[in-house]
């Protein structure tokens, strides 16, 4: 049985990797996001934002804490180069989803209440001993929101092709079944 059962699930691996088609397009995943909607409420808090860690004494300082602030696209574009040059740690997650959990590990202290926190602020500014620490939240989507669909995608993506690889392999058993119907190639014990 347990041969059996190898062979037969190496077969069904074999013939999805053969039959499945992998590609997905934009329309189902909103599809897919719309239809069902209220499956993607937020556990905890995203946010898309900037974080620079540099050290304290650099000159560069005061014209940082000046530019991170910015939305305009010269002063973000200068503020990619001076960071580049001299902040220990550099990100601009500007363009993508993340967990403030993730983000607040970068932090030298952690934030007790980030809710109420990014409620009032958009701009975080810490020190520890030899660094300062600046963080400016360009947008943030609450735990118990509407979770954004550029940060299901992926997941989106994942469970659309989980369901045709289910699909694929329901019809596969379903035709073999059928055919040794017909072909009576089968007992009933």
């Amino acid at each position: 049985d347990y041969r059996s059962s190898l062979l037969i699930f190496k077969y069904e691996q074999e013939y999805v990797n053969q039959k499945l088609d992998t590609s997905v397009t934009s329309e189902e995943i909103h599809s897919f996001y719309s239809s069902n909607i209220s499956n993607f409420t937020l556990n905890e808090t995203l946010v898309k934002a900037l974080f620079i860690k540099v050290r304290k004494d650099t000159p560069y300082s005061l014209k940082i804490k000046e530019l991170y602030k910015s939305y305009r696209d010269d002063d973000l574009k200068a503020l990619d180069n001076i960071a580049y040059q001299v902040a220990d740690k550099y990100d601009f997650f500007g363009d993508k989803w993340l967990e403030f959990s993730v983000l607040q590990r970068l932090f030298p202290y952690s934030i007790e209440d980030p809710e109420e926190y990014l409620g009032n602020r958009r701009s975080i500014e810490m020190e520890d001993g030899d660094f300062l620490y600046l963080i400016n939240i360009r947008d943030v989507k609450f735990k118990g929101q509407t979770s954004p669909i550029e940060y299901e995608y992926s997941n989106i993506k994942s469970v659309i092709l989980n369901k045709r690889k289910q699909n694929l392999i329901n019809d596969l058993e379903n035709r073999i079944y059928n055919d040794a119907l017909d072909h009576k190639k089968f007992q009933v014990f």
